[in-house]
């Protein structure tokens, strides 16, 4: 009865894989779209505008703008610890 839980476990880490493999390379995929790619230098190029125009306001939008971006890097680098926990905590 402990080999089939053991055999269970092993397939439930294989799925969660499989799934974080198929996350990757969609968002891979999304990162290498040239509609992706247009839209972001669309964001910066209008930020750059107001960063030049306004001074004050061009500012606080890179701050604004930075702080978005390490939102994104922290979620990232927090669900993987998670996921690595959760784990190594079993």
């Amino acid at each position: 009865m402990k080999h089939e839980g053991a055999v269970g476990h092993h397939g439930a880490v294989w799925r969660r894989a499989a799934f974080l493999a198929l996350l990757c390379i969609a968002l891979a995929m999304l990162a290498k779209s040239a509609d992706v790619h247009r839209a972001l230098f669309e964001v910066l190029e209008a930020s750059r505008e107001v960063i030049v125009a306004r001074p004050v306001s061009g500012a606080l939008l890179f701050v604004l703008l930075a702080a978005v971006s390490a939102m994104f890097a922290l979620a990232g680098l927090s669900v993987g610890a998670f996921y690595l926990l959760r784990r190594h905590l079993k």
